[in-house]
């Protein structure tokens, strides 16, 4: 079995912007080395900062995706559809969130009030009610 230097590997995984299978090809195709994806996630996963690295290559890539689109004209629907996709799920760790605000009305709330009966006034206990309590 051919070994794959560190530089090269970390190259691959690089180019593959942090995607394991994606490395494998690049490394078989650019090095004649072939290695699985569990192979080339087990290798990555010894050094998390480089791994790291890696995907903040992708979280850049979408970022300028985006730069791109807002100064272009024309339809890029599915550029901006994949570079949101690609924030929200790997761009976490470098703020981007996506934030959903989330309405409730009286009714919808209704079930999870509870009178506070003169018992648990006595004993500390307000409105609350947990798992533990059912």
């Amino acid at each position: 079995m051919t070994k794959i230097s560190d530089a090269v590997f970390w190259e691959c995984m690089a180019e593959a912007c942090g995607m394991y299978s994606r490395a494998g090809k690049i490394m078989e195709q650019k090095h004649g080395i072939v290695l699985s994806r569990q192979a080339v996630k087990d290798r990555a996963d010894k050094q998390p900062e480089l791994l790291k690295q890696c995907r903040e290559i992708t979280v850049e890539i979408a970022e300028e995706v985006i730069q791109v689109a807002m100064r272009q004209k024309g339809d890029i629907r599915s550029r901006l559809d994949a570079a949101k996709f690609v924030l929200k799920h790997l761009g976490k760790d470098f703020g981007w969130v996506e934030h959903s605000s989330v309405e409730v009305s009286a009714p919808a709330i209704e079930g999870f009030l509870f009178k506070i009966s003169d018992k648990d006034k006595k004993l500390g206990r307000d409105n609350t009610r947990t798992q533990s309590d059912d």
